[in-house]
C-alpha cells in the first residue's frame, strides 16, 4: 500500500525518509518547503532519539539552510546531551567502521566533543562536502546519528545512556546502530513524494 502526497507549489519538496522500525508502526514520510536554490523556507523534519533501543530521550530535526544541511539535537524531559556524533554521505561503505561493521561514532566526521549538560545542539553540514554537490534534485543521501545522554537520578549521580536516531538498522544481526535517508527532489511545478507503507 501507497500513501502519496502532493504539494501544489513550485517550490522543492526535501523528504527526511526513514524507513519502519519497530518504534514507527507505519512508514513515515515527512515533507518541508525549501525555494528554488535550496535556501530554507519553513519547519524542519524530525525523527525521534531512541536511546537503550526503546526510550525516546529527544529528536533529531534536519533542515537545508542555502547550501547547509542543519541537523539538530534536541532532548526531552529530563535528558541532556554529554555528546553528538553525525556520519553524512552517499554510501554506508563511506562510514567509518570496524570489521564487523559496527560503525565508528568516535571517528564521525562531526563530533560535538563534551557538551555534557546541554540540551540542544546542531551541526551545520555542507551538502558539497558531506554529499559531493550541492544539488538537490533527485537525490538520496544517507544521515547517522548517535548521542550519549544523560538523566539526573536526584541524588547528585546520573543515569547515562546512548541512541540513535531512529531509522534503520546498520546492521541487521549485529547491534541496533541506525540509519537515515534523506530524498531532494525538485519538479518545476507540482513535488509528489511517495514512502511506501509497511
Amino acid at each position: 500500500m501507497k500513501t502519496t502526497a502532493t504539494i501544489n507549489r513550485s517550490l522543492i519538496a526535501a523528504a527526511f525518509l526513514i524507513a519502519a522500525t519497530p518504534f514507527v508502526s507505519q512508514a513515515a514520510l515527512f515533507v518541508s518547503q525549501v525555494k528554488l536554490q535550496a535556501n530554507y523556507l519553513d519547519g524542519s523534519e524530525c525523527r525521534s532519539l531512541i536511546v537503550d533501543q526503546y526510550i525516546e530521550a529527544g529528536e533529531v530535526c534536519v533542515e537545508v539552510q542555502g547550501t547547509t544541511l542543519a541537523v539538530t539535537y534536541n532532548t526531552f524531559g529530563d535528558w541532556e546531551l554529554l555528546e553528538a556524533h553525525l556520519w553524512a554521505g552517499s554510501d554506508l561503505l563511506d562510514m567509518p567502521a570496524n570489521n564487523q561493521g559496527n560503525p565508528e561514532t568516535g571517528n564521525f566526521p562531526y563530533v560535538t566533543g563534551d557538551i555534557s549538560g546541554a540540551t540542544t545542539y546542531t551541526f551545520n553540514v555542507s551538502l558539497d562536502k558531506a554529499f559531493g554537490r550541492t544539488e538537490l534534485c533527485d537525490v538520496i543521501d544517507l544521515l547517522a546519528g548517535h548521542a550519549a545522554v544523560r538523566r539526573d537520578n536526584g541524588d547528585g549521580s546520573y543515569e547515562i545512556r546512548t541512541g540513535w536516531i531512529a531509522g534503520e538498522q546498520i546492521i541487521e544481526k549485529d547491534g541496533w546502530s541506525m540509519f537515515s535517508s534523506v530524498e531532494f527532489s525538485c519538479p518545476a511545478e507540482i513535488a509528489t513524494v511517495t514512502a511506501v507503507q509497511r
